[in-house]
């Protein structure tokens, strides 16, 4: 009897063991994986969840509604390389180094994919422009980095979003979890390609939709995809853009300035238990980094200049952005409160290759100072410079400040024709 006894309290035991362990697995449940989208060129006020009225962006609409949606993000530097450096590093760009044709990754400067391989990530890259590529060090950290799609032609000439989301789909099928999936397209960058089905018109802003209606479908391929393998329900996504588009509204076009249809992009963010809702307040690319960060439950080095953009809002805080291309001019910006000050001054560093290239007309960048109320003037129709001096003089200082000149960022790379032709169908140089 006693025996029987005794087997009972050990089968129970054993029973309450084989539980614990149950439970202690099913509480700790494996990180989340990170799926990465980033747009080229792609404004805010073209999607239909930032008031815009043709319907452009249905997937992305859809996603903005059940996740978190940035109603005013904005673009560290306001063209693709910076901009993507810094969404990697979250680092301004004099600090990372990414901020000409010439020049990569500062050596050993940590980035989000990393970071996440120490945690045991699996990481993927595919990218489709030739200024995220590997040869800028943003490939560092990656797994398994490709840019294979750029051998279809050069993407200025030849969509390649349709061929970047097969691929990318391919990845999720074969991908161990938890793993980092950064897609970058390069639809909408001009030139503006027709697609069939997504017609707005002819003229160039309306070619522009269609390519942001095609991407959208792209990227709602993407994100049908993880949504059958059931892997939304563990994963955090993101989709943003390296910078918007300007179309004359300060008589340039592309984008070669600071004004706010170039710096504002759009952000959205959806993530398990993570509910809907709207931030109005001021977030930056550098902000993109802990962010993630704090989602994933990973701390956040405390010399990050962001913060977490889901966090306490602080609305004191500046935004500042930072551009050296065209290379004859260096040009910043600050946001603080309802004011906007640019300036523009001719670039005291100029690369080796400045007299070499020779910007376009597209460009109509002059060096000088605007101020601009952003409440009253969101489009920056008026300059108030002189008649608000105190706040010009408040901001410049702000300025001077927050983009002290750190290391100045050294030549890495060799700018052979090959790049010159490149960049010239890109639409920088002529």
């Amino acid at each position: 009897m006693r025996s029987k006894r005794r087997l009972a309290v050990l089968v129970a035991i054993l029973v309450a063991l084989v539980v614990g362990l149950l439970v202690s697995r099913a509480l700790r449940r494996p990180p989340p994986n990170v799926l990465l989208v980033s747009v080229d060129t792609l404004r805010w006020d073209r999607l239909g969840c930032y008031g815009y009225g043709r319907e452009t962006t249905p997937n992305l609409d859809a996603l903005a509604a059940e996740g978190v949606l940035f109603a005013n993000a904005y673009s560290q530097s306001g063209w693709t390389l910076p901009s993507m450096a810094t969404l990697l590093t979250g680092l301004h760009p004099r600090q990372h180094g990414a901020t000409r044709f010439d020049t990569a990754l500062r050596a050993r400067i940590p980035t989000l994919a990393t970071i996440l391989k120490d945690e045991g990530y699996a990481t993927r890259a595919f990218v489709s422009h030739t200024l995220v590529s590997g040869k800028y060090g943003l490939d560092r950290g990656f797994d398994r980095f490709d840019s294979t799609v750029l051998e279809r032609g050069h993407p200025a000439h030849v969509s390649t979003s349709a061929e970047l989301t097969d691929r990318a789909i391919e990845e999720l099928e074969r991908t161990p979890e938890p793993f980092l999936l950064w897609v970058h397209y390069f639809d909408p960058h001009a030139l503006y390609l027709p697609h069939q089905g997504f017609e707005f018109g002819d003229a160039e802003t309306d070619r522009y939709d269609g390519e942001i209606a095609h991407n959208d479908h792209q990227i709602g391929r993407l994100l049908a995809a993880a949504r059958e393998r059931g892997l939304l329900e563990r994963t955090v996504v993101v989709v943003t853009a390296d910078h918007g588009e300007e179309f004359g509204e300060h008589g340039g076009q592309h984008h070669f300035s600071l004004h706010e249809e170039v710096l504002r992009v759009p952000l959205i963010l959806g993530a398990p238990s993570l509910p809907a809702r709207v931030v109005e307040q001021r977030v930056q690319q550098v902000d993109l980094l802990p962010t993630l960060l704090g989602l994933l439950g990973l701390p956040a080095n405390p010399i990050y200049p962001g913060r977490d953009a889901l966090g306490e809002p602080d609305p004191g805080r500046p935004v500042y952005a930072e551009r050296y291309q065209p290379n004859a001019f260096r040009q910043r910006a600050v946001i603080a409160g309802r004011y906007k000050l640019i300036d523009v001054d001719l670039n005291p560093e100029p690369a080796a290759y400045a007299g070499t290239f020779e910007y376009d007309e597209l460009a109509r960048i002059e060096t000088g100072r605007l101020l601009y109320d952003l409440v009253d003037d969101p489009a920056e129709t008026r300059d108030l410079l002189a008649e608000r001096g105190e706040e010009a003089a408040r901001l410049l200082a702000l300025l001077e400040q927050g983009l002290a000149p750190a290391a100045a960022a050294e030549p890495t790379l060799e700018v052979t024709e090959e790049m010159r032709d490149s960049l010239r169908a890109l639409g920088y140089i002529q």
